[in-house]
């Protein structure tokens, strides 16, 4: 951050959640990038305890691939996904 200014936009001007809304292109590929990273989720419930969690809340969630396999070794456990719309597949 340069002068109180996120990188992303001082290069495009606009912030990245204005970006996504605005530039489908961009949007799908940052989805595709972001789901990159999923084959790694299944160590999270792993890692974390999440035993003694009632709800577990996923923001900026996407497709709610991360919150599912929270989810899936506690199914006493409510799960809440929450992303833009334009951001959800």
């Amino acid at each position: 951050m340069a002068e109180g200014i996120p990188a992303f936009e001082r290069a495009h001007g606009q912030s990245l959640g204005e970006y996504l809304r605005t530039c489908e292109e961009f949007r799908s590929r940052f989805q595709h990038v972001m789901n990159a990273g999923n084959a790694f989720l299944g160590e999270v419930p792993v890692r974390f305890d999440f035993s003694s969690a009632r709800t577990v809340v996923d923001v900026a969630g996407g497709a709610g691939d991360l919150l599912a396999s929270v989810l899936r070794p506690y199914p006493g456990i409510r799960g809440v996904l929450f992303d833009l719309p334009h951001v959800l597949p």
